[in-house]
């Protein structure tokens, strides 16, 4: 859990980076906000009703107007100020967050993920989410009561299209007929899409990679040289684009693919559903 929330939390540490020596901000008479806060629980959203507990994250509010916000070894600096009950967190004017204030509570919104942040001894509010686990055995977890796919089980076999448009070079717009397999090996889980349904050791991946499941959403973990699209590598810089959520029961993958000679390239759109979903 806690590699998946550095990798949510990349985009917010690498926009963050020229904070170190801003200027501006101030605590002014705020001095009862001072403090340190402890996350208890991060609602990552993504459309994937997810919940985890915030182990290793904090936010510490200094006097003079500065901030640290801490997620495992990483600290990232801050200015921060108030107005009424919102905070507002400032990275040399490059990148701002917003939060609410309670009494020794902080709600805090990065890139969409609510971070719900107490002092020590704060009474935990009533309306702070639960962490939730999910058990893949369990039905009722799956659906939405409506016939709609909501959780992505492990393991699962999935069926769709790659339609390839925008195509040039070697490549031409095309729609085909795909195969998708989340299983597990060796204790990680992985993601791989074929164009046979039942393949061989003869047949090659479209798309390999290892990947973390939560709820209905993947996270993909891209290692070196353990990922591919087609006959190119991927790094961890392509983490982010092929990170993808259940939409009315379907994972809908976009990737703009492009030779490493960049003679050949494309739009890529894959749409899976899952085999026998209710």
């Amino acid at each position: 859990m806690k590699k998946t929330i550095s990798l949510l939390m990349a985009l917010v540490f690498l926009l963050s980076l020229a904070a170190c020596g801003g200027s501006g901000g101030g605590s002014g008479g705020n001095n009862e906000i001072l403090g340190l806060y402890n996350c208890s629980v991060i609602d990552l959203g993504m459309g994937a009703e997810w919940v985890s507990a915030g182990e290793g994250v904090s936010l510490e509010l200094k006097s003079g107007g500065n901030a640290v916000f801490k997620s495992d070894d990483e600290n990232v600096e801050y200015k921060w100020t108030v107005k009424g009950t919102e905070l507002t967190l400032n990275a040399s004017g490059l990148i701002e967050f917003k939060g609410e204030v309670r009494k020794d509570i902080i709600i805090l919104d990065l890139l969409g993920m609510k971070y719900w942040l107490l002092k020590p001894g704060a009474v935990v509010p009533t309306d702070m989410p639960e962490v939730k686990e999910f058990s893949w055995g369990d039905d009722d977890n799956m659906g939405d009561g409506e016939g709609i796919l909501t959780q992505i089980p492990v393991p699962s076999t999935w069926y769709g299209t790659i339609s390839i448009t925008n195509a040039f070079g070697e490549y031409s717009n095309v729609e085909t007929d795909i195969w998708a397999f989340i299983d597990e090996s060796d204790g990680q889980t992985y993601f791989e899409v074929y164009e046979t349904p039942n393949p061989g050791d003869e047949d090659d991946a479209i798309l390999s990679m290892w990947i973390e499941v939560f709820g209905g959403t993947i996270m993909p973990e891209i290692g070196d040289d353990d990922a591919w699209i087609f006959d190119q590598y991927l790094d961890s810089s392509d983490e982010w684009d092929f990170t993808t959520t259940l939409f009315e029961g379907a994972l809908n993958i976009y990737y703009y693919y492009e030779s490493e000679d960049g003679e050949s390239g494309a739009d890529l759109e894959f749409v899976l559903y899952m085999e026998d979903a209710a």
